[in-house]
Order: structure tokens, then C-alpha cells, then sequence
């Protein structure tokens, strides 16, 4: 790492440092905003829901805004409407004909101003067709906050490479706008006075097996994700955070398609992670039959967080309350220690 790198790192440390330290008072800000957010000017979209007249939602977005737009898809899937989660320059360019009276779009940028988000809403103004509009920011001087009225904030501070306290509360905000308008939406995630308390109790659990977790990544090059399907939306995020935050080679798979590919040859130095999958259902053990890959760590939903340490895997038993927030929130952390190194 010559001079300018080191800089540059040193940099980015101490702006993602920062960045974990303010998690828990931007998470309240951001509880606190929705709590008192006029969510009943939504009212005629969610009648329109509730009638049938909106058939389609779009969730629209870059990068990480786009990974946490899919915590939306595992939501709704008992809902009467189809969902869809879309890369916004994709979305430009192959299912812009399909938005009509009948659509609503959800599009999500931390910073509003996006190319491509904008390039995406000017065509579709261009083209005078209607369709109901809500917009995710983290900017209130950006674009998609100045220019239309049904905008929500984040609440949000600066993001690192990949954003960690924006996309938590990308997923808060989700949460809260889903449950108002469709009945049928039941998130596992508690936004209640209790849910910092579980965070840090969380942190406090991980802390005292800081070595161990550290330990198993050692000499590590290469990390297959494994997730669940409820956990799609982290897993993704994860995988292009240890890529980008501390430059191991990354893989994404959900746990069906894991059996199918090359990915199953012999790879020396790879750690499996397998994440809202339990080490005791029998899709875990098929997996493990026929996978070279001794280290692995399992993050599971339970009704008790703790970490258990065996030979060559950690399973970290996750709140089922905190669950949605906590995949993530393991995978900073743990790109966190590493730059301490």
C-alpha cells in the first residue's frame, strides 16, 4: 500500500468508525421520524391497493438502496400485487412501457440525485402516463426530496463504500411504509423502545467472541453466501461489503441453487456463510454433504441471541426480533475489527 493508498484507507476507517458509532442514534432518529410521519397522505394509494386499482409496485434503486428494496419482496408475497425489485437504469430500459394507472413506484437513493434515478423519472414524465409516486431519500437538498411531495427521510449519517446506517434505515422505512399500506404485511422486526436495548445486546454477545470470529476469517481469500430467501436483501449487501470493505473474493447463492455448479470444487482458503439458514434443517446438511468447505458461519433466527464456537464454524443465534437489522449489522462489524488490523 504505497502513500496515497494509506491515506485513502485511513480515511475510510474513520469515516465507517463514525459511521457504526452513530448506528443506534440514527436508527432512533429515524423511528422517531416515521412515528410521526403523515403516512395517511398515503391514504388513496393504500385505497387503491385495497381496490385493486393499483396492481403493480415497482421498488426502484442503486446499489444497496436496490438490495434493501427486497426486503420488501419476502413481505408481500401473501399480498394481491405483483412486486417487483428493479435496477433503476434497468428499469429505464426494459420495464419503463409497463408503468401505467395501475402501478405504484417506490424509488429509493440515498443521495436523490442518481443519474440513472433521474434519467428514470424524467423519461417517464416525458412520456405524460400516470402512475403513483413515493420517493426514499437521505437528502433532503436532493433531487427526489425537492421535486415531489410523497418523499419519506432517512435520517441517516454518511455513508461508507457501501452504506451501513442508510440502508438499516432504508429497512426501517420499508417497514413502516409497507405495514400502512397493505394489511397483510407482518414484519418480524419490533421498532419498539426495546430494539436498541437487543442491538446492543447483540453487540455485547459478538464482542466477547471478537477472536474467534476473527480467528475463522484468517488467511481467508474467498466467502460463499448461502441465505434464505427472507434473507436475500442482506446477503447480497454483505457480499459486495466484504468485497469493497476489506477485498475478499465474493459469491451470493441462495440456499436451493448452492447444490448446482462449479462452486462446489475444492478451493483452499474459502469460508461459507450461511445466513437465515439453520445448521439443523436438512437443506444445511445436503449443503455440507457435498461442499469442500470446512469454516463456516451460520446465522440463524432464535428466541435468544447467542454465539456458539465449534471447530472450523461459529453460529451466531439471532433475535428473531432484531433479525432483519443484525445479518448486517454482523457483517460491518466484522469488516470494522479487520480494518483495526
Amino acid at each position: 500500500m504505497n502513500t496515497e493508498e494509506k491515506i485513502k484507507f485511513d480515511h475510510d476507517k474513520k469515516q465507517f468508525m463514525n459511521e457504526l458509532n452513530n448506528r443506534n442514534s440514527d436508527i432512533e432518529k429515524c423511528i422517531q421520524y416515521c412515528e410521526e410521519y403523515d403516512f395517511d397522505s398515503f391514504n388513496s394509494i393504500k385505497e387503491s391497493i385495497k381496490t385493486n386499482r393499483i396492481t403493480k409496485l415497482f421498488l426502484i434503486g442503486m446499489g444497496s438502496s436496490l438490495y434493501a428494496s427486497q426486503y420488501a419482496l419476502a413481505q408481500l408475497e401473501h399480498c394481491n400485487i405483483l412486486t417487483l425489485s428493479i435496477e433503476a437504469a434497468e428499469f429505464k430500459n426494459k420495464y419503463m412501457h409497463l408503468v401505467d394507472e395501475h402501478t405504484l413506484l417506490v424509488i429509493i437513493s440515498q443521495s436523490g440525485n442518481s443519474k440513472e434515478i433521474v434519467d428514470a423519472i424524467e423519461e417517464l414524465k416525458s412520456r405524460n402516463c400516470f402512475f403513483e409516486l413515493i420517493t426514499i431519500t437521505n437528502n433532503l437538498n436532493g433531487y427526489l426530496y425537492t421535486n415531489y411531495k410523497n418523499s419519506i427521510l432517512l435520517n441517516a449519517s454518511k455513508e461508507f463504500y457501501i452504506s451501513h446506517n442508510s440502508y438499516l434505515n432504508t429497512l426501517i422505512v420499508i417497514k413502516y411504509l409497507l405495514e400502512y399500506l397493505f394489511d397483510e404485511a407482518h414484519f418480524s422486526l419490533k421498532t419498539d423502545n426495546e430494539l436498541l436495548i437487543k442491538l446492543n445486546d447483540f453487540d455485547e454477545e459478538l464482542l466477547k467472541h471478537k477472536s474467534s470470529i476473527l480467528t475463522l476469517f484468517e488467511n481467508i481469500a474467498c466467502v460463499d453466501f448461502i441465505y434464505d430467501i427472507n434473507s436475500k436483501f442482506n446477503t447480497i449487501n454483505s457480499t459486495l461489503l466484504l468485497r469493497e470493505g476489506i477485498g475478499l473474493m465474493t459469491a451470493c447463492y441462495s440456499k436451493n441453487e448452492y447444490l448446482h455448479g462449479e462452486h462446489l470444487v475444492e478451493i483452499p482458503n474459502k469460508l461459507l456463510c450461511l445466513i437465515g439458514v439453520d445448521d439443523t434443517e436438512e437443506k444445511y446438511n445436503e449443503i455440507m454433504s457435498e461442499s469442500y468447505i470446512t469454516k463456516q458461519i451460520v446465522l440463524t433466527p432464535s428466541s435468544k441471541t447467542k454465539v456458539e464456537v465449534y471447530d472450523n464454524k461459529i453460529k451466531i443465534n439471532i433475535l428473531a426480533d432484531i433479525t432483519d437489522l443484525a445479518e448486517m449489522i454482523f457483517f460491518n462489524q466484522v469488516v470494522a475489527w479487520r480494518m483495526e488490523m
